[in-house]
């Protein structure tokens, strides 16, 4: 549980589970992959990559494809399952799925260890 996201931006969160994401779909997954799912231009999806891999949460093998190290893996399973909780949350809410999707994207980055802890126990009940 020693893994905190203080040192995880909210960019570089996106960045992970929309790899975590295109894993799933797809199996390999390469930069060109990333940009089109973001919306965003190679050249800032590279310089992502580059600092996510510097900071050793993804390996580029020789084939250019992505794939996650340990600590990569677990940060994005992590956003990912607080993305899916608050999501289901506010669904049983009432809420719409374009504003749950909206707003869970949103708090996934913005709520704390802790915090999220006591929520899932209070949702699991």
């Amino acid at each position: 549980m020693g893994m905190k996201t203080a040192g995880i931006t909210a960019s570089k969160e996106n960045y992970l589970k929309t790899i975590l994401r295109l894993k799933q779909e797809k199996c390999v997954v390469r930069a060109i992959d990333i940009a089109t799912e973001m919306n965003l231009s190679r050249p800032s999806v590279s310089t992502a990559l580059r600092v996510l891999a510097q900071e050793d949460y993804i390996r580029l093998d020789d084939n250019r494809y992505i794939d996650f190290t340990p600590q990569g893996l677990a940060a994005a399973l992590k956003v990912q399952e607080r993305y899916d909780t608050l999501y289901a949350f506010l669904l049983s809410l009432g809420v719409s799925e374009a504003v749950a999707a909206l707003d869970a994207g949103r708090m996934e980055h913005a709520i704390s260890d802790e915090s999220f802890s006591r929520f899932k126990e209070l949702v699991a009940v």
